[in-house]
């Protein structure tokens, strides 16, 4: 929350696009983030698989950027992970796996080297988008990763003991991309770069909230928009959203 909060006040457009009700990307339309998050707040059952079992060290910013790959002795391969962030207290491992899917599933490495073209545009209460990744042959391998890598991980004992680690993970994954943009805002005018992930983190949000969320918990929530109340005509406005 306190992220959406910090953009709102440092760039205008992104300050727009968290304040429309809902967000159109290639033609389909999404429900914004605050709305997401009012949902998943007003649902006990789901807030209660989001709890982890215990808590242990880890790595805190597991994405592929921050591998170093050894392959001076084929075919043993060993991995280098450096610029931990989460090593000073202990966390849900599944923020690590979140990082992870979100650098091959929302393709987020494909996202910060500019592999994408971006249209936008606002409209009423929406803000429109149309987008697609400009490098189909990484959009394969990175597809091919998403559909081996869960594999992988199933015969871990750990993860077998762990009956939530898949909700926890898509959970951290969309937490990820939504909190990510205010450390990508270029102040250009333009925010391509911001925007592009912010729309991944809304699709995500949108994914994980009608595979997760229980009905009665979403239609207890109005659709989340935001008012600035200073004259009396500001309060006349407001008052309309609940009548």
């Amino acid at each position: 929350k306190w992220r959406l909060m910090l953009t709102a006040k440092r760039s205008e457009i992104m300050r727009r696009i968290i304040n429309s009700r809902y967000i159109i990307i290639n033609g389909k339309k999404f429900y914004n983030i605050p709305t997401i998050i009012k949902w998943i707040e007003n649902d006990a059952a789901l807030l209660k698989k989001l709890e982890p079992p215990f808590v242990s060290m880890v790595h805190g910013d597991l994405h592929f950027d921050n591998f170093l790959v050894d392959i001076s002795q084929m075919p043993m391969v060993k991995f280098i992970l450096f610029d931990p962030r989460g090593l000073d207290r202990k966390y849900d491992y599944t923020y690590d796996l979140g990082k992870l899917w979100h650098s091959f599933h929302s393709k987020y490495d494909l996202i910060h080297e500019g592999l994408f073209k971006i249209e936008y545009r606002f409209k009423e209460n929406a803000f429109i988008a149309d987008m697609a990744f400009t490098d189909n042959k990484l959009v394969s391998v990175y597809e091919k990763i998403n559909e081996e890598f869960p594999k992988i991980l199933q015969d871990i004992p750990l993860l077998k003991k762990d009956k939530n680690w898949v909700i926890r993970t898509h959970f951290s994954e969309m937490s990820h991309l939504c909190s990510v943009m205010p450390f990508h805002i270029k102040y250009d005018e333009k925010e391509r770069l911001a925007i592009a992930l912010y729309l991944i983190g809304v699709k995500l949000a949108n994914d994980f909230v009608f595979r997760y969320c229980g009905d009665a918990a979403r239609n207890k929530v109005f659709l989340t928009t935001y008012a600035n109340i200073n004259t009396f005509e500001d309060y006349i406005k407001a008052k309309k959203l609940f009548e």
